[in-house]
């Protein structure tokens, strides 16, 4: 069960989304270079950030492993790009790696020709098979040289601009004869917030205890929207059950924070709460303290809260770092436009994440304000800039001197930067207002002021993907965006902008005692797909300018913090057997009947797969080791699969 129905019985098939006109709807997948490549040392390569953040302390990342090898793409290119082809996609999105070319980081410290001869060598693989390279500039791995000579994107003095662009201008130069889209920097809002942020990934900064500044909020929460209803009828009566519901709702609470828990006296809130539900006069307030909760570990798990920042100012540096982010974006793109675009013919754009939010209660005022908040504070953060030139007006007033203002020329520079707009979009989450807390510093979510829950009621907004995983299917929130953002930013045709989804996908937990067999059967990522691909077209028939989707991930890869823990690829890629043999998920071939327009393509019955998943029976592991459909079989996916 869930909060709304967003979940879809019709089944789409490729053809729908062909154009009149006779233009083709691009489907691919998407990856990046630190993910997925590996020899991270090797073939004259820099070293990045990432590199020394998981070689240095491996304890950054939860099974301590790094990406040096990772997927080994960078030997299987070749493979890699002939199994693209037999499932029938049309483009493959990988990023640059820049240290992999520009091993300082800057012209003047010298290009390595061999980095450049392997992205020369990826790109004519792809088109070789048919495919179009859909190229990303930055993706995360920062040159070490940059961020050590100056800080890297948080340089006051912005040399991180120039040097982007030159770093983009190189690329524009040796691969733009035969690269088309090029999109510069994937998720600027994830670099800046974890990084400068919650200090979860490189450089690690942020601030000095952000699990107290969590609690501290979380209390205000449940004080303000708790017990300020019911102050006056609190009593101090034992009842026999209190003690047993106190226990359960305190079960919920993980271990390792029930101390900052007790800290900031949420348990007594709780106590006090519980007299008045057992005499039903607030009935919904477990419900709510559930969610808050629930919301509580989610953060925390993906902030990695058990490890406190060593330095930063969390209220000042990400809006630092997201002004220079989106001035490098707008400086390359200018030089593209200027200097390659006319006789290159291809189109330029920025890639975003959004968590769509819906408000908690749609009856606070405050809920609703916060659910639109959380969308300015994450995905229009950056895209409000690039297509009007301004900040978002909520983040001016919330945020104030704080936030750098664009000079008359950046502005210029900035407004219209883009050819198309990608939105990667996994999930949508509840948005409760946040209370600013009255003494603490200000910070980046104290600014944003919203607490977000995926449970209503203590209901979850969706089906979990994976135990304790942070993405819920919700596919309505991204016909939702594609509306809002189509509406906000119409030109003066009445046209929106140009669209790519350029990430959507789900992931599960790697399970080490899973056969390759076993670990196969994903039907979780094929009804995630088909439903999310449901509502995509259905926002193409309401005017949305939708162009292409990509799926992440092609195959299983290193998930930055996560490490091998968590699995996002419609292939399945054995990293024990020493030879990184990609094996087809149920997903795979799901697609690949999609995308081979299959009639009668069938999406598998999920509702009696638990997220806590248990052995496959018989049945389904023949099915995911032997699919019925011969068109799949005709593809030789699973010639070597025995």
């Amino acid at each position: 069960m869930t909060n709304e129905s967003n979940h879809t019985d019709h089944n789409v098939t490729r053809a729908s989304f062909n154009f009149s006109n006779g233009e083709k709807f691009v489907f691919g997948s998407a990856t990046s270079a630190y993910q997925i490549e590996g020899c991270a040392m090797e073939f004259g390569k820099g070293l990045s950030v990432w590199d020394t953040w998981t070689l240095d302390k491996p304890g950054h990342i939860i099974d301590g492993t790094n990406g040096n090898v990772a997927a080994n793409q960078y030997h299987l290119f070749k493979e890699d790009m002939k199994i693209m082809k037999r499932a029938g996609l049309e483009a493959y999105r990988f990023s640059i790696s820049w240290p992999r070319i520009l091993p300082g980081g800057k012209l003047s410290t010298g290009v390595n020709k061999e980095g450049i001869k392997y992205y020369n060598d990826l790109i004519d693989a792809i088109i070789a098979e048919g495919m179009q390279p859909y190229v990303t500039l930055f993706h995360w791995d920062l040159p070490l040289a940059l961020e050590l000579e100056y800080g890297g994107f948080l340089d006051k003095d912005k040399r991180i601009v120039e040097h982007f662009r030159d770093y983009a201008e190189l690329c524009f130069w040796e691969f733009g004869d035969r690269v088309k889209h090029w999109i510069t920097i994937n998720e600027a809002w994830s670099y800046t917030v974890e990084g400068y942020v919650n200090g979860t990934c490189p450089p690690g900064r942020g601030a000095s205890a952000p699990s107290d500044d969590m609690a501290l909020q979380t209390a205000e929460i449940l004080r303000n929207r708790t017990l300020s209803t019911i102050l006056d009828a609190i009593g101090s009566q034992a009842i026999a059950e209190l003690k047993d519901i106190e226990k359960l709702i305190y079960t919920l609470i993980p271990n390792n924070i029930k101390d900052l828990i007790s800290k900031f006296h949420i348990e007594e809130f709780v106590k006090n709460i519980i007299p008045e539900v057992l005499k039903q006069k607030c009935p919904q307030l477990v419900d709510f303290i559930v969610d808050i909760l629930q919301s509580f570990h989610v953060d925390y798990k993906r902030t990695g809260m058990a490890r406190a920042c060593s330095n930063g100012d969390p209220g000042t540096e990400p809006y630092i770092v997201a002004h220079n982010i989106i001035l490098a974006h707008a400086a390359a793109v200018r030089l593209y436009k200027t200097k390659f675009q006319a006789y290159q013919g291809g189109k330029i754009g920025m890639t975003n994440n959004v968590t769509y939010y819906l408000p908690y209660d749609e009856k606070y005022h405050e809920d609703v304000e916060a659910s639109k908040r959380g969308v300015d504070f994450m995905l229009y953060w950056f895209v409000e800039p690039i297509v009007t030139g301004k900040y978002p007006e909520r983040m001016v007033k919330r945020v104030g001197k704080r936030l750098p203002c664009f000079t008359v020329e950046e502005e210029e520079m900035v407004r219209g930067s883009y050819d198309f707009l990608g939105v990667n979009y996994y999930t949508t989450y509840y948005a409760i207002n946040l209370p600013i807390p009255p003494i603490a510093p200000p910070n980046y979510f104290s600014d944003m002021g919203v607490l977000s829950t995926p449970t209503r009621g203590g209901v979850p907004i969706g089906i979990q993907c994976g135990q304790g995983g942070w993405i819920y299917i919700y596919p309505r929130g991204l016909y939702l965006i594609l509306i809002e953002m189509t509406n906000k930013f119409k030109d003066k045709n009445d046209q929106g902008p140009l669209i790519y989804i350029t990430e959507n996908g789900a992931s599960e937990n790697a399970n080490t005692t899973f056969t390759v067999c076993e670990a196969r059967y994903d039907p979780i990522r094929v009804l995630y797909h088909n439903d999310h691909l449901w509502y995509l077209k259905k926002a193409m028939e309401d005017g949305v300018n939708l162009k292409g989707y990509f799926i992440w991930s092609f195959a299983d890869n290193f998930e930055w913090n996560a490490g091998y823990t968590s699995r996002f690829g419609i292939f399945y890629v054995d990293f024990v057997n020493g030879q990184y043999t990609r094996y087809p998920k149920s997903s795979a071939l799901w697609w690949t009947n999609f995308l081979h327009d299959v009639q009668e393509l069938k999406v598998p019955d999920t509702s009696n797969v638990t997220n806590k998943r248990s052995r496959n029976t018989e049945e389904e592991n023949a099915t995911a080791k032997k699919p019925k459909n011969t068109s799949v079989n005709s593809l030789g996916f699973l010639d070597n699969l025995d």
